[in-house]
């Protein structure tokens, strides 16, 4: 049996805690690993799923916190193939309302439920590698809703500067080659964007988005795709000026709605009424809320890392589970400027 550590809400806490657990190794289930957790990376969506528990208000035990994580496996179960005792590891792990959370000591995985996992790049460290699947996996998503990103001239990413919109632009400019990359934000984040790949930015701390677009497009031309990687409405008022038609399959995906999210709110905020209506009615443009595809991209995300084309911006590093807070409230300022990791143990 071994004991453990894990950050987690119970309702007769009404808080996040850390709360003592224990797993048996000898009891895991046939395609299960147990893995000791190295490190467990922050994202917005971690603090609005916790802000929204009370969809967990019926039940009484533990809700872990966290998706992200890298590890080493300590233990197989007897149908596990991809997986052996000492790799090192990191992905996303699936359940959202479950006991079990990343910001753990330790932690099982299915491997036929979570198949967004898959051992690390040989040329990142444990922490780096905790960081990356989510906001890689979420990029990769974005781009393949619509027109694919190889056959495009000029888009346009709202949010460059973020986690998801760093890969997004790298995506496009390192992997697929396209044209014109358009950034909006802020002139503070213009020249890391600029060595991502992106080719033009636009400042919206400086002048009126929709009107610097607009004014934009008469020079380069329409986009063939928008991706909005912070959650904003600037471009739907000239949408049909800016984006190619619908038939030429351009679209708009957004990540996170029509508005910047509040982290220290549930995730009902994020659904105004504006994209409620988009979402049921349609729009005359091609339009999508995309989240992240349930496995298939690892490898290739991996692939990329080791072969020198993507790089992974770091924030901060915070040591130990008890430091979660600190963690927390820099997520919450919306001043982090890459990714925010836990460092959960020494092992690398």
């Amino acid at each position: 049996m071994v004991s453990y550590k894990q950050l987690g809400y119970h309702p007769r806490d009404s808080a996040l805690a850390i709360y003592e657990q224990e797993v048996d190794p000898a009891k895991l289930g046939a395609t299960e690993v147990l893995v000791k957790v190295s490190a467990a990376a922050l994202n917005p969506v971690d603090v609005v799923l916790f802000n929204s528990r009370l969809v967990h208000f019926f039940r009484s035990s533990l809700m872990g916190f966290g998706r992200d994580f890298s590890g080493v496996v300590e233990s197989v179960g007897s149908e596990v193939s991809k997986f052996s005792k000492g790799d090192k590891i990191s992905g996303i792990y699936e359940p959202i309302y479950g006991a079990h959370g990343t910001f753990s000591e330790y932690l099982v995985i299915d491997t036929k439920r979570d198949v967004n996992v898959g051992k690390i790049p040989q040329n990142l460290s444990l922490v780096e590698s905790a960081a990356f699947p989510l906001v890689a996996g979420t990029a990769y998503t974005s781009l393949t809703h619509f027109k694919k990103p190889q056959d495009c001239e000029r888009v346009l990413v709202i949010g460059g500067a973020t986690s998801v919109g760093g890969f997004v632009i790298q995506l496009l400019k390192k992997v697929h080659d396209v044209q014109t990359v358009v950034s909006v934000c802020s002139n503070r984040s213009s020249d890391s964007v600029k060595a991502l790949g992106t080719d033009i930015v636009i400042d919206y701390t400086r002048g009126d988005v929709t009107k610097e677009v607009s004014a934009l497009v008469k020079d380069i031309g329409k986009f063939d795709l928008i991706i909005d990687c912070v959650g904003s409405s600037d471009i739907f008022p000239v949408i049909s000026d800016v984006l190619k038609p619908k038939a030429e399959n351009s679209g708009y995906v957004t990540i996170a709605g029509d508005k910047v999210a509040d982290y220290s709110r549930s995730a009902l905020t994020f659904f105004s009424w504006a994209l409620i209506k988009r979402l049921i009615f349609g729009t005359p443009y091609n339009y999508k809320f995309s989240s992240i595809a349930h496995g298939g991209w690892y490898e290739g995300i991996v692939g990329l890392f080791e072969a020198g084309t993507l790089t992974l911006g770091l924030d901060s590093v915070f040591e130990g589970l008890e430091n979660y807070q600190k963690a927390i409230d820099k997520i919450i300022d919306h001043k982090a400027h890459g990714k925010i990791v836990l460092k959960i143990s020494d092992e690398e």
